[in-house]
């Protein structure tokens, strides 16, 4: 009779915990805003930094899309190399903790 009250209890402390140890293993690559406070420079890896904070540059191919409004007021974008990113460009960013997917950047 006792093991009958003991299992919704162990069963409940055994999901919680599979999900408090699980948890980065589901974590996802949010969008965010900032500005480029160092420009991008490569050691082993290539990096950024974007409002004080350093990211690594997982891109495919090295490069960085910039859009911008032509004069009808139509948006086009650019696939820039990402030596040409700069400080103060204003970007937005898809990063899951401090590895950037994709960046561009709006002119």
């Amino acid at each position: 009779m006792r093991t009958t009250k003991q299992t919704p209890f162990v069963l409940v402390l055994a999901g919680l915990l599979f999900f408090a140890f699980s948890a980065p293993l589901f974590a996802k690559a949010l969008w965010y805003k900032g500005m480029v406070t160092r420009a991008p420079w490569t050691d082993a890896a290539s990096w950024v930094e974007i409002d004080q904070k350093t990211y690594s540059l997982m891109l495919e191919d090295d490069k960085f899309e910039r859009h911008y409004l032509d004069s009808n007021g139509r948006w086009h974008g650019e696939k820039w190399p990402i030596s040409s990113l700069r400080v103060g460009h204003w970007v937005t960013f898809k990063a899951e903790d401090r590895r950037i997917f994709e960046i561009y950047v709006e002119e």
